[in-house]
């Protein structure tokens, strides 16, 4: 803005009448200020980070008053600005010495303090800004062996099979995510089995479950010899 737009607003500002504004509403803040904060529209964050820049000790009345009137992610732009600009040691679009000759006041030379903006900054009710940190991809799950897909086809055709194998293993081979019967487990089965592991819930498979199921019943069911010594 302009020296001769502030001169402006200052007339302006002397004719009018009182406004019947509280005072918690413009924080304190010099006329001046307020009026230009006022005229910022959303997308004049320069505007914001030139007056955030010149009038550092007022920035924490400054920032609430501005994210009224233009929304937070306008002040976020603007204080990225005031960083950028300190950071390369440039000013905003008018000099210091052009604004506070209109605006200043004594209390400017005090820096700003940090907590005098936090809890402003930290109102987790505003949309956050996106982070621009680049993340890192996603590493694309690996690609499962063509058996695998091949088998896993088959056994979903095979419902009924697979339901029986399942009953007759205890389901041993569901995959423990998925909760569904997992071709790698069954390959393993089979291996154990003495039968082809090509992870497919067929009729030869049942057979052995049945067989295996039988078997381990007769088992369990076998009277311990007896271990005394005979007389």
């Amino acid at each position: 803005m302009s020296k001769e737009q502030v001169t402006e607003q200052q007339s302006g500002q002397e004719g009018a009448a009182p406004t019947a504004e509280a005072a918690e509403d413009t924080y304190g803040l010099p006329p001046q200020i307020v009026a230009q904060i006022k005229q910022l529209s959303p997308a004049d964050d320069a505007g914001l980070a030139a007056l955030l820049q010149n009038f550092p000790s007022h920035m924490g009345k400054i920032l609430p008053l501005a994210a009224r009137t233009m929304g937070n992610a306008a002040v976020r732009r603007a204080m990225d600005l005031v960083k950028k600009w300190t950071a390369k040691g440039a000013a905003g679009s008018q000099s210091q010495e052009e604004i506070r000759s209109n605006l200043a006041s004594p209390a400017d030379s005090t820096a700003v303090k940090e907590h005098e903006v936090a809890s402003f900054m930290s109102d987790k009710s505003d949309p956050q800004a996106p982070d621009e940190t680049p993340s890192k991809p996603k590493e694309a799950p690996a690609a499962e062996p063509a058996w695998v897909a091949d088998a896993r086809r088959y056994n979903n055709v095979q419902e009924y099979l697979v339901e029986e194998f399942n009953e007759l293993t205890a389901y041993v081979c569901l995959d423990d995510d998925t909760g569904k019967l997992d071709p790698k487990a069954v390959a393993d089965w089979q291996r154990a089995h003495g039968l082809p592991a090509d992870g497919k819930v067929g009729p030869h498979t049942v057979q052995a479950a049945r067989a295996a199921k039988t078997k381990g019943s007769a088992v369990a069911s076998t009277p311990q010899a007896d271990a005394r010594i005979p007389v």
